[in-house]
């Protein structure tokens, strides 16, 4: 800003025309009058703080000024009624402006505040003039014909911050008597035909907001989210083979589907997820003529999907997660590598996931299998599972990639720039950081999620197709008891002992490091977590134990053979994805080799102290001998399956 009397305003190099307007007013205390084209609430706020005497009046004339290529050659009529539209224009982003600006914590609202008490004084007088298009702004420091000095801004800048402040602008201030006495002449007669609007303007800035209960606006908010949902589920149910509660979730999963490309159905255990996934076959293969393809565990293949499929007259392939992962199409790995899929893998147009919780995890061969499936043409994909989370957060985020593709998939429709960043941001990295609130606008997108109790709460009275109402069973539970140590022994102790004693150095390498050994509490939790983890699975059957202990050996085996051939230790990111290669009991040696190469995190075995090489020795040994334990317990009989069968002897007209 140039110092002295403001001449000429610019907003730039000379005086803004803020500035220049701050000047004039504490040094003329005289009547101020504003023809503007445009205002906005910063314009209005800079006349509610200008110095000078507080009963200063003030008129402010509005009007309209012409869009580009308007009111050259317009007639009158039309040109009042173009004045008419673009005044109207103006009001509704003053409106906006306002709206925005009234939400505190914010300078703004007290701003807002300012103008309103500005606005209230009886000294401020506001009118629109609507006749014509209102090209000239003034800025007028003037009283009536009464020879006291004052001052006339001429310029092209509105009342409004580009105008005042941010605009490259050009105003002239004239000081001579006869200018300024010209000036006022000018505006006065233009207020004689303009319109009283102070009313209206406070009404818009400043309206009477109705009070409404906490519920009330919440409802509001519930039908702008879901009100087209509402509008197509108020509908008759469409499909005989479904119960209302079905309908309605396989609607919004539809919906969810055409947009994303694939849905997670995660509904609660025994809610009919499989007849979803049969409607869904049913539109895409029965009336759209689209190949698709099912994805389910092994021992639901023939019993669930193939028969369900015949009994509906629906056509469409069902695989095994073993069949998919050595379809030659999709793998390049696998040793038993053969013809699976019916056609090309980019004739399906519909895959369908049972169980899809099985695909959480990106280092398996299934989950690789069905990546390459959905690459290429792209494919509609139903994800059904009780528990789309199993162990970690990170979980949901595997399944979602699946048909997401990439990270920024969701950058337009749910502002999610990094899918991956998202996740780690919403405390997937850490358990007891997890934020549900801002998780919540992502799984609202992509699933349909509802458990029992949500069902029989707002599905009261619903029945199945077949009459049968919809109700769950609440379980009773009634405890049995076997012995392990009369089936087994003296073995069961040992088994337990040999759990006990083991180092899990494995899984907590910084213990011995010969540099800065030191007690990591993650991998003390994991360590831990994999040894109770143990004593659970052998408490679950003999088998399961047996088949956990098969593979920590294997790898144990690897890591020792990593250890003493490359003098590597081998990180726990790499042993995971070793854990994931065991093929009956054993890792093949080029994977390990593989991995070490890959390994970046890989350390020298001279890093740590011989008690390390020592300690995963024994624990190798150890879990042998469990094996052996374990193995030999499989050719006794069960006493839990024996307590089971009998169990379901005295009671075959209840559920077990």
């Amino acid at each position: 800003m140039s110092g002295g009397q403001p001449e000429l305003l610019d907003n730039d190099t000379r005086y803004t025309h803020a500035d220049a307007l701050r000047w004039l007013a504490a040094r003329f205390p005289r009547p101020l009058r504003v023809a503007t084209g445009y205002v906005r609430l910063r314009g209005l706020h800079t006349l509610a703080l200008l110095p000078g005497p507080e009963d200063r009046p003030v008129r402010i004339l509005l009007g309209a000024a012409p869009e580009p290529g308007l009111g050259e050659d317009s007639l009158p009529d039309d040109e009042a009624r173009q004045v008419g539209m673009l005044l109207e224009a103006a009001l509704r982003r003053l409106r906006e402006e306002r709206d925005f600006d009234a939400f505190p914590p914010s300078r703004r609202l007290q701003a807002l505040q300012a103008v309103d008490e500005f606005l209230s004084q009886d000294r401020v007088q506001v009118r629109r003039f609507t006749r014509r298009f209102l090209h000239g702004k003034a800025y007028i420091f003037a009283e009536e014909e009464s020879g006291e000095p004052g001052a006339a801004v001429v310029t092209s800048a509105n009342l409004t911050a580009g105008g005042l402040e941010g605009n490259l602008e050009l105003g002239v201030v004239n000081y001579q008597p006869g200018g300024v006495e010209e000036a006022v002449r000018w505006f006065d007669a233009l207020w004689e035909q303009a319109e009283e609007f102070k009313d209206q303007l406070r009404r818009l800035l400043f309206p009477d907001i109705p009070q409404y209960s906490p519920k009330m606006v919440f409802l509001r908010m519930l039908l702008e989210l879901y009100g087209d949902e509402l509008e197509e589920m108020a509908g008759p149910v469409a499909r005989p083979t479904l119960a209302r509660f079905q309908e309605d979730g396989y609607r919004r999963a539809l919906r969810i589907l055409e947009k994303y490309g694939g849905v997670i159905y995660a509904d609660g255990v025994g809610t009919g997820k499989t007849h979803i996934g049969l409607e869904f076959v049913r539109r895409y293969a029965g009336e759209r003529g689209y190949y698709t393809l099912i994805v389910s565990p092994a021992q639901l293949r023939d019993e669930i999907w193939r028969t369900a499929l015949l009994r509906h007259n629906l056509p469409g392939q069902v695989v095994s997660y073993q069949e998919l992962a050595m379809d030659q199409q999709l793998s390049r790995e696998h040793p038993n590598r053969r013809p699976v899929l019916a056609v090309h893998k980019d004739a399906y147009r519909l895959v369908i996931v049972d169980e899809a919780h099985a695909f959480r995890n990106p280092d398996t061969t299934y989950y690789r299998a069905l990546d390459r499936l959905l690459g290429g043409a792209p494919k509609a994909l139903v994800l059904l599972t009780a528990t789309p989370v199993n162990n970690a957060l990170w979980d949901l985020y595997h399944l979602i990639m699946l048909f997401a593709r990439h990270d920024g998939a969701f950058a337009e429709s749910l502002g999610i720039r990094d899918l991956r960043q998202f996740f780690r941001d919403a405390g997937a990295n850490d358990p007891e950081l997890i934020s549900p609130h801002r998780l919540f606008p992502l799984i609202d997108a992509v699933a349909v999620r509802r458990d029992r109790r949500f069902l029989q709460q707002h599905y009261a009275g619903d029945t199945f197709p077949d009459g049968t109402p919809v109700r769950f069973p609440e379980p009773i539970f009634e405890e049995k008891r076997y012995d392990l140590d009369e089936a087994y022994p003296g073995v069961f102790h040992r088994i337990v002992a040999t759990i006990d004693s083991l180092k899990m150095a494995r899984y907590q390498p910084s213990r011995y490091l010969r540099t800065d050994p030191h007690e990591d509490s993650r991998e003390a939790v994991l360590a831990g977590l994999m040894q109770s983890g143990l004593l659970k699975r052998f408490e679950s059957s003999v088998y399961a134990a047996r088949e956990t202990v098969s593979r920590m050996l294997a790898v144990h085996e690897a890591l020792v053979r990593a250890c003493e051939e490359h003098g590597q230790v081998s990180s726990l990111a790499s042993l995971r994805e070793l854990y994931a290669q065991v093929r009956e009991g054993e890792v093949p040696t080029e994977a390990v080799d593989e991995l070490l190469e890959g390994d970046s995190e890989a350390r020298p075995v001279d890093d740590f102290t011989d008690a390390f090489l020592s300690d995963l020795r024994s624990d190798r040994d150890a879990l042998a001998s469990l094996l052996a334990d374990l193995s030999k317990l499989l050719e006794l009989a069960d006493p839990k399956l024996a307590t089971l069968v009998e169990v379901l002897q005295q009671t075959p007209a209840r559920k077990v």
